[in-house]
């Protein structure tokens, strides 16, 4: 994106039309052109029109079509819909492409009805293991969240202006909560990518992200940190998955039993890998207690089965 003009100028008319690209013609050395049957969608490279034709959904909308009717957006959503039930996700993927052109086409290329889109697309994706293309959505879907709070945040004209200075004035606005949500999918993905590093510093930075906007104490917090620790349990760091894991158990999640029964068992996961069995007993045992809380019966399977555990760690 260049650093020239209002960032939310960018139309459907000057930025490549595959949804996963994210470049326009404001950023140098960019041309676009048109499809050559339509008219309609521009492209960044050729690569990235046969590409939407082929995959993208654009070959079911295109005016330019030599036979049949383009499809509807309601005509391409059944469809799409079709197509997942049956698990069949790259046809799936190719019309609900189609459906985010038509979006881009009357309502704009930072629309939430997008990120809607790209977020199913994305669990296709992530079926048939594309990491890659994944990536490339959910990032779409983390700017489109971004520039949504933007439009309902009053800012000086001055700091629409460039984007630097865009970017400036975003920091200092709350991370929208469906963004928050996405960045954890994306360090997800990374991972799932094989690309850990990249992975690790989105977890870290998901962690900052849901103290400063959402608080020290909060239940985001503490839902943020048992992500980072169970990257760092995978990734063999299982001494930072405990002490993070430790953080997340001091914050109260007595309005969320989800999430602190999240914390203690991959607590305890992890304290029996460090062959902590003490320390694993008193977190299963804080398990236990939180699923009493949440009105399970010590008949119940989980109980019954935590009761075990605990058995055979005090054995």
């Amino acid at each position: 994106m260049s650093d020239q003009g209002n960032p939310l100028s960018i139309s459907f008319n000057n930025c490549c039309a595959l949804p996963k690209c994210t470049k326009n013609n404001k950023q140098q050395g960019v041309e676009l052109k048109a499809c050559g049957a339509c008219t309609i969608p521009h492209y960044c490279c050729k690569e990235h029109q046969v590409e939407h034709f082929k995959n993208g959904g654009h070959k079911y909308i295109c005016k330019g079509r030599k036979s049949g009717e383009p499809l509807s957006f309601n005509e391409c959503n059944t469809k799409a819909g079709d197509h997942f039930a049956k698990n069949e996700y790259k046809d799936a993927i190719s019309y609900y492409s189609a459906m985010i052109e038509l979006t881009e086409r009357t309502l704009g290329v930072f629309h939430i009805q997008i990120a809607n889109i790209l977020d199913t697309i994305v669990k296709c994706l992530l079926r048939i293991e594309q990491y890659t293309d994944a990536i490339e959505c959910l990032q779409r879907m983390l700017l489109i969240y971004e520039y949504d709070q933007a439009t309902v945040t009053t800012f000086d004209e001055s700091v629409l202006a460039t984007k630097s200075s865009m970017v400036q004035a975003l920091n200092d606005v709350k991370m929208p909560k469906m963004a928050f949500y996405t960045l954890g999918r994306l360090a997800e993905a990374y991972f799932a990518a094989g690309q850990e590093e990249t992975a690790k510093k989105l977890f870290e930075r998901l962690v900052d992200e849901a103290k400063s906007n959402y608080g020290e104490d909060s239940i985001e917090r503490a839902k943020a940190l048992v992500s980072l620790a169970a990257f760092l349990a995978n990734v063999g760091e299982l001494q930072k998955a405990e002490e993070n894991l430790i953080i997340a158990a001091g914050i109260d999640s007595s309005v969320d039993p989800t999430s602190a029964l999240n914390v203690y068992n991959n607590l305890a996961h992890v304290q029996k890998l460090l062959k902590k069995n003490k320390e694993a007993a008193i977190s299963i045992q804080a398990y236990i207690n939180v699923l009493k809380g949440a009105g399970y019966d010590s008949n119940s399977p989980e109980i019954i089965e935590a009761n075990s555990e605990l058995k055979l760690i005090e054995a």
